[in-house]
Parts: structure tokens; sequence; C-alpha cells
């Protein structure tokens, strides 16, 4: 038998071995559990959280276009990898002014390109509505093109970003 050390009242003083393994494994099941259980939490608020900023750069790009009616305002989706969004002023030389597409190299940038978080990714907008994955908005606020942009993380979890054409309606749809 280990010999105890005693405090003038002849009580235990500190903690043996096996108390503070046990306290340890106890630390670690816990900890285990809480990332497990948080997971699923953590990864629809990073999916939240990108589709709100998406939307609030599809938004801004509408505000812009309707502060300066001459110079269209839109929002290009790069769906090659590395994927990332920005947006753009569409007033590039010649063809390329307020051609309601995305002219790498023509048109001016307004806010730089931001991937989004990893794990989750753009699927392509919708073809009949896109131009070359952007959309533009003009000065009345309209969209040339209306369209949807879907979002959706590692485990299949989706939400779309639905732009009305006609209003420039910004909606988010949450299956």
């Amino acid at each position: 038998m280990a010999k105890q050390k005693l405090d003038c009242a002849g009580t235990n003083k500190g903690f043996t071995l096996v108390e503070m393994a046990i306290t340890i494994l106890i630390i670690v099941i816990i900890a285990v559990t809480a990332k497990v259980k948080l997971g699923p939490f953590v990864q629809s608020i990073r999916m939240r959280s990108t589709t709100d900023t998406i939307k609030a750069k599809i938004i801004a790009a509408r505000t812009r276009a309707i502060a300066n009616p001459y110079v269209h305002c839109g929002v290009y989706f790069k769906m090659t990898s590395p994927q990332s969004v920005l947006l753009f002023f569409d007033n590039g030389a010649g063809a390329a002014a307020n051609n309601n597409a995305y002219d790498a190299g023509a048109d001016q940038i307004y806010i730089p390109a931001q991937a989004p978080p990893n794990k989750i990714i753009f699927v392509n907008p919708s073809s009949n509505y896109f131009t070359n994955d952007a959309l533009v908005f003009r000065g009345d606020g309209s969209a040339k093109y209306g369209g949807q942009i879907e979002i959706q993380d590692g485990a299949g979890h989706k939400r779309t970003i639905d732009v009305l054409p006609s209003t420039g309606r910004v909606k988010v749809i949450v299956p």
C-alpha cells in the first residue's frame, strides 16, 4: 500500500495518478462528443454566412448600378477551381462596354475576388439566365438576366440565391 501525504488535520493532500487519469479521460470524452455534435452546426453557420455574403455582394452590385445608371455593375462567379466571386463595373472598351458579361482585363473590378470557405462550393448558375457566369444590373436596378446560384456544402446541404430579372430582387431559398 502506498503512503499518502497527510496534512496537519490528517486529511489527504493532492490527487492520485488514477484520479488525474480519470479526469483527463472524462475531459477527452466530452471534447470528442462536443466536436461530433457541433460539426454540423458549425457547417450550417458557415453555409448561412457564405449565402449571406454572396447575397450582400449581389445587393451591393445592384445598389452601385442604381447609383450610376450609365455604368452597369455585376457579380462574376468564377466556377473553375479555385472558385471565387467578385464585383465588377461592366465598363470595358468597345464591345466589352455594358455587354452584360464579365470581360477579364477589360472590365474594372469593384470588389476583389473572394473564395467561399472550405468545403463550400458554387454549383453552376442556371445557364439560361447568367451570361458567362455573371449577373449584371442596370441603372434601374433590374438585371439583364436573372437566375439562381446554388451554394452547396460537403454534406450536400444546399441554399439557392434567386435574382428576379425585372426588379433585381434577391431572395435566398432554403430547401
